[in-house]
């Protein structure tokens, strides 16, 4: 597999509007893409906060390093404001990093494969959307059940 994959969430202001932008955005940067659907799943690990919106789009990797990746990806939850006042707490979007390609990488702020996509609904389910879904159940084992399940919106 041979593709940049990203979950983007959201739960503060107009949500799939800034799903939207972040996509945007992040095509500017890293070229043409593949998106899931929307889906909408209950708050995790903080839990006093509104429904989440998330999508997972997955890019040709780009000519970037992971940490570069990383970087443009932080730049851009920044310019849509998000701020990191609670962990886990809501934002106006969030951009993780879930694969860069097959490589594996832990570095001081990221860890990729994301460590925990697969206790993740709201990534497992869109990612099960794209193409790449063959390779995810060729090397995954997808959980059969989830805490929180996400349903789809679109």
């Amino acid at each position: 597999m041979n593709k940049l994959v990203l979950a983007l969430g959201s739960n503060q202001g107009d949500s799939i509007e800034s799903l939207k932008i972040a996509r945007e955005k992040l095509a500017f940067h890293f070229g043409n893409y593949e998106a899931s659907r929307i889906y909408i799943s209950d708050a995790v690990d903080y839990l006093d906060q509104p429904s989440f919106y998330n999508q997972v789009i997955a890019f040709d990797l780009p000519k970037l390093s992971a940490k570069e990746v990383l970087d443009k990806t932080m730049s851009i939850e920044a310019e849509l404001g998000r701020t990191r006042t609670i962990k886990y707490g809501p934002r106006t979007i969030d951009i993780d990093i879930i694969f860069y390609a097959d490589q594996k990488y832990q570095l001081q702020n990221l860890i990729v494969p994301h460590p925990r996509f697969l206790q993740r609904s709201f990534v497992v389910y869109p990612l099960l959307d794209l193409s790449i879904k063959s390779w995810l159940l060729d090397n995954y084992v997808i959980p059969d059940h989830f805490e929180v399940i996400a349903s789809p919106i679109n």
